[in-house]
């Protein structure tokens, strides 16, 4: 048993090893989890590219089909549907692992599905560039959300409202005043 005097500083180590090992713990769960978003958003980015490249596959692959049925291409035409199959079980394949992924919830989420809806049906020789375009535009605000969110979580959800407050209450141009209070003159 500690004397007295040993007493005071006994204590004070043992409550700073247990607040240490406290805080080591949430340090370690935060870093786990920001891990876990990280990779996370790496692979929606990956497969986001997957899909585009195929895509194209698929839009090459119909159009040789095309070409063939109509004598303008003399490809063996069993072989090019085979090729159209695989090409477009390869576009679902990575399609329904990019909405696996998304939280169609979110309105954000939500807009890059209906974008990636559009690619459904081939119509065209080629995909829309503005149909594509506005994928990736949709595609590189939502990464840039998750990863800022994976950034400052967990306080990502009030950083952006307080950021929509003030945004909202703000004109270009001008300064917010507080109610009852006017702006200074200029001369």
């Amino acid at each position: 048993m500690p004397s007295p005097s040993e007493t005071p500083i006994l204590l004070p180590l043992l409550g700073g090893i247990g607040i240490g090992t406290i805080i080591s713990a949430a340090i370690g769960y935060r870093v786990a989890i920001l891990n876990l978003r990280q990779a996370s958003i790496g692979a929606l980015r990956d497969d986001i590219a997957t899909c585009l490249k195929e895509l194209e596959v698929v839009y090459i692959a119909v159009e040789n089909v095309r070409a063939c049925e109509n004598g303008e291409n003399d490809g063996d035409l069993p072989t090019l549907v085979k090729q159209r199959q695989e090409a477009r079980v390869a576009f679902l394949f990575i399609h329904n692992r990019i909405r696996l992924r998304l939280n169609l919830i979110d309105p954000l989420h939500k807009e890059l599905d209906d974008k990636l809806y559009v690619f459904g049906t081939v119509e065209t020789r080629v995909p829309n560039p503005e149909a594509v375009r506005d994928l990736v535009e949709i595609a590189g605000k939502l990464l840039r959300r998750e990863e800022e969110n994976a950034r400052w979580w967990p306080l990502a959800r009030t950083i952006r409202f307080v950021a929509r407050l003030i945004g909202s209450r703000s004109r270009p141009g001008r300064t917010p005043v507080a109610k009852g209070k006017k702006l200074p003159e200029t001369k």
